[in-house]
């Protein structure tokens, strides 16, 4: 029974938010961020382009439903905003820029795509992007792929070296490792339940109140890490959480849970005070849970280590990796990419790991041509953002493109007119992102907020949220 109470609260981790409602943010750890985010950019050829010196680019990291800390998202999109612009002063092909800058935001955790992609109701990690060149026109997109590192360099296979335009499913994955295409496990995934013997947390009980409170700006970075919620499995299949609500300069509030016992069939929490010690945060559980000391430290690759002690009782130390649990609130959001270059060509490209707990096999409109991404040199280059089953019903990116080919309206009047007459009128919530052969930029949204950024030949990086 000590070993079962021991394990009970021998292993909690990952990171899971609540926001919206709550008025709570998360905030996530700077070590999710991978150190090489931005060598991607380094790779991109320039001197391609030279045409004109006319060249624009705008980026989103997704719609912002309800007001939240959106302040990591900003900093990296101020930051890959930048190096496009100096890619595409010196002459970087559009398309290049496109899936560099989106392959940097997959890569850095702090969106709803690639590495911090959200786990469906299975615990399973579905990822979906395209890309589109506007010069031919042509275009190649993968959904629900599950072990790719980057889906949008994916759907650039797809465009480059298929005939095809999509690919979907295991059959993706398979055609993206047969080209040369960077695979990964499950375990890189910083939100997927699979990291731990596929577990999704989703049957750890805990209260309806909680609220997940910004550190503030006085708690030093190392402990404002660990704010958010933790989870991990032990005993080969008892699940546990661990939520981290408040943090102070030296101390934190906290509830830990665990899912149903084999022999109980029942699951528990506590609210419990916690102080920093020794880098780490500690938490004492009651004398009738077992009297067990849980120290956890966070370690660079971005693991949780958990120390549980008891006088008299030999040492259980764990590893753990964080998660999102199925059914939680995210901050994150899909992102997505425009350009018009100096070759005077334009393209765009989006990349998501789809709705909240969605539906295994569910697929929205980011991988989808016309809903979700759009590029016709002729028009615009558009990447879109929010409820994408409303995008793809009413094909919005194309019908930007259709309105300004058809009705002759200025790409403004266009993109603004969609999303926030016609699009709202329909009940569908979002934005777009979009830049015309003229190197003009739209970025309207209908939601309380979306993450944007553009610059050009004549504007400074410039990331907006409200």
């Amino acid at each position: 029974m000590q070993l079962i109470r021991l394990l009970f609260v021998g292993v909690l981790i990952p990171l899971f938010l609540f926001h919206g409602s709550n008025n709570s943010s998360f905030i996530a750890p700077a070590h999710a961020q991978d150190a090489s985010s931005n060598d991607i950019l380094t790779q991109v050829k320039t001197g391609l382009c030279k045409k004109d010196e006319i060249f624009a680019i705008a980026v989103h990291g997704g719609a912002v439903f309800g007001r939240s800390n959106q302040d990591r998202k900003v900093s990296y999109v101020q930051s890959v905003l930048t190096e496009a612009q100096k890619l595409l002063a010196s002459g970087a092909r559009g398309i290049d820029v496109v899936e560099a800058v989106i392959a940097s935001m997959e890569n850095s955790g702090a969106f709803n795509a690639g590495k911090g992609s959200i786990a469906n109701e299975a615990g399973v990690i579905e990822m979906d992007a395209s890309i589109m060149d506007g010069l031919h026109p042509k275009a190649g997109a993968v959904a629900s792929v599950e072990t790719v590192r980057n889906p949008i360099s994916a759907a650039r296979l797809v465009m480059d070296k298929s005939r095809h335009v999509m690919l979907v499913g295991p059959d993706a994955d398979s055609f993206v490792q047969q080209n040369g295409g960077t695979m990964v496990d499950s375990a890189y995934f910083l939100y997927s339940g699979q990291n731990f013997s596929g577990q999704n947390f989703s049957n750890v009980p805990l209260p309806d109140n909680i609220v997940i409170t910004p550190p503030s700006d006085d708690v030093a970075p190392d402990k404002a890490l660990f704010s958010g919620a933790w989870g991990g499995v032990a005993f080969g299949s008892l699940n546990f959480i661990l939520v981290v609500e408040e943090i102070a300069a030296d101390s934190a509030k906290v509830i830990w849970a665990l899912g149903p016992h084999p022999s109980t069939g029942e699951g528990q929490y506590r609210r419990l005070p916690a102080v920093f010690v020794d880098e780490g945060i500690q938490v004492t559980e009651p004398a009738e849970m077992g009297g067990f000391t849980l120290t956890y430290q966070l370690n660079p690759d971005g693991f949780l280590n958990l120390t549980a002690q008891k006088p008299g009782e030999d040492t259980e130390k764990h590893k753990m990796h964080r998660i999102l649990i199925p059914g939680a609130d995210h901050d994150g959001g899909t992102v997505g990419a425009v350009v018009r270059d100096r070759c005077g060509d334009l393209a765009a490209g989006t990349s998501t790991g789809g709705f909240d707990s969605k539906i295994p096999g569910r697929v929205g409109d980011s991988p989808i041509i016309g809903a979700g991404t759009y590029a016709n040199n002729e028009t615009a280059a558009i990447s879109a953002t929010g409820h994408g089953e409303f995008f793809m019903r009413h094909v919005v990116a194309h019908d930007i493109a259709a309105a300004m080919k058809y009705k002759g309206v200025s790409l403004d009047e266009a993109a603004t007119n969609i999303i926030k007459v016609e699009l709202v009128n329909k009940g569908g919530r979002g934005g777009v992102i979009a830049v015309d052969k003229e190197g003009n930029i739209s970025m309207p949204f209908n939601t309380e907020g979306m993450v944007r950024g553009s610059a050009s030949n004549n504007l400074a990086p410039t990331v907006k949220v409200y």
